[in-house]
């Protein structure tokens, strides 16, 4: 440098950044950080925030006291004293055989033909009131007469008649135009053997695919399978 040009670099007065713009001593285009001016006229590199903010980490202060921290003890006996959850329920109901799309419309049809007084001795269309719906349904169904007291027997379970029929007490047995309200007395296991055995010794043409047990065998044969049917006396 000369003496001129060092005389006019002496003259002129210093520039005056602001704090808005990059030093020129700066790297261009640079991303990492940038410099502010001081009040010599250096510059000295601060560090752009990064996006987005770091969260900053949580302290207790005097107003939101720190929650204890719990020992593993204290876990430990809250489990032990923990209440035990009841056991599930499990379906104890006894079996039932649903029918198929051709036995319901055979049971339609047979139930009509019982109906108007056409079928079979000691068959009856069974009527009772739904338990939910309040309708009266209708179904075919047979009575055995065990010892002078006449009996109605479920062969395929607990099916939908017997549900209603165990809601409403009362169901009507009707024959052409014939009509009988009874009361149902539901029989417990130990009675059912006799009443099963004469049942299926009676109308084994037709029910004998639902008991596993022959209708030449004796009443304690019956024993256990009792639970599965339920049986009803008719007062």
């Amino acid at each position: 440098m000369t003496a001129v040009s060092a005389c006019c670099a002496a003259s002129r007065p210093a520039p005056r950044w602001r704090s808005s713009t990059i030093c020129p001593c700066s790297r261009v285009g640079s991303a990492s950080s940038s410099k502010t001016p001081t009040r010599d006229g250096c510059c000295r590199a601060t560090p752009r925030r990064s996006w987005p903010r770091p969260r900053r980490a949580w302290r207790p202060t005097p107003s939101t006291p720190a929650a204890p921290v719990r020992s593993s003890s204290a876990r430990s006996s809250r489990c032990a004293f923990r209440r035990p959850r009841p056991p599930r329920r499990r379906n104890v109901t006894p079996e039932f055989a649903a029918p198929t799309a051709a036995e319901r419309l055979f049971n339609r049809v047979f139930g009509l033909l019982v109906g108007l007084g056409l079928g079979p001795r000691d068959y009856y269309l069974l009527q009772v009131r739904g338990r939910t719906t309040g309708r009266v349904r209708s179904t075919p169904v047979n009575v055995v007469e065990v010892d002078g007291h006449r009996f109605l027997v479920a062969p395929r379970g607990r099916t939908q008649w017997v549900r209603n029929a165990e809601v409403a007490k009362t169901v009507v047995l009707k024959v052409g135009r014939r009509r009988h309200t009874y009361r149902l007395q539901p029989l417990a296991d130990a009675d059912k053997p006799e009443v099963l055995r004469a049942y299926v010794e009676r109308f084994r043409r037709f029910v004998q695919r639902y008991f596993p047990v022959q209708a030449a065998s004796p009443a304690s044969a019956f024993i256990p399978i009792a639970a599965r049917y339920p049986v009803f006396e008719l007062l």
